[in-house]
């Protein structure tokens, strides 16, 4: 993944307090199956990142983090938009939209009010995962921030690597093998640079 950018980030709570997965991460999951399928270049943390750990899991998050065009926060509870790591992660990446006027975050909710997402998000346009076109309009956002920053920096947006279809006890795959590779490459550039 040396120099690889991803147009969208996806974050969400992955477990309950009893350490179930949550529904959040089944929409997150169907999420970028979606995206990926329309040939966005999607980072879903247990996916991207599967087989590191401990400071180069870190790093390659951050790296990840900072290379996103688009923010997507899921969430079916309150609770789970502030858990600290989701906080964290999308309070960072406001700070980096603040930086970068290009970049976007899209808080999408389900099961739960609009006034019940955090305030911080009272100025973004929210998605109600339950509602009809949901994922229309969450593809009509990225592909306007993904096109519109094209076209800023002249590139050309390539479609997504193939991706297989994800199992609980998936064998190694030569391309996320690839991939993990290459983010590793990445994420001891962005150390080096600071």
């Amino acid at each position: 993944m040396e120099g690889e950018t991803f147009d969208v980030f996806l974050c969400c709570q992955e477990e309950d307090e009893s350490g179930e997965r949550t529904e959040d991460r089944a929409l997150a999951e169907e999420l970028y199956r979606q995206l990926t399928k329309e040939g966005f270049r999607v980072f879903l943390s247990w996916i991207t990142l599967e087989g590191i750990s401990g400071g180069f899991y870190a790093s390659s998050l951050s790296a990840t983090l900072n290379s996103a065009r688009v923010m997507a926060v899921l969430g079916t509870k309150p609770d789970f938009f502030g858990a600290e790591h989701v906080r964290n992660q999308w309070s960072h990446y406001l700070d980096l939209i603040k930086k970068d006027g290009e970049k976007i975050l899209v808080p999408a909710y389900r099961d739960m009010s609009l006034e019940d997402i955090p305030k911080e998000f009272s100025h973004l346009r929210a998605l109600d995962m339950s509602g009809f076109g949901f994922m229309l309009d969450m593809i009509r956002e990225i592909r306007k921030t993904t096109a519109e920053a094209a076209t800023a920096e002249a590139i050309v947006i390539k479609p997504a690597e193939k991706t297989e279809v994800f199992q609980e006890n998936r064998q190694e795959n030569p391309v996320e093998t690839e991939r993990i590779e290459k983010l590793i490459k990445l994420t001891k550039r962005h150390r080096e640079n600071g």
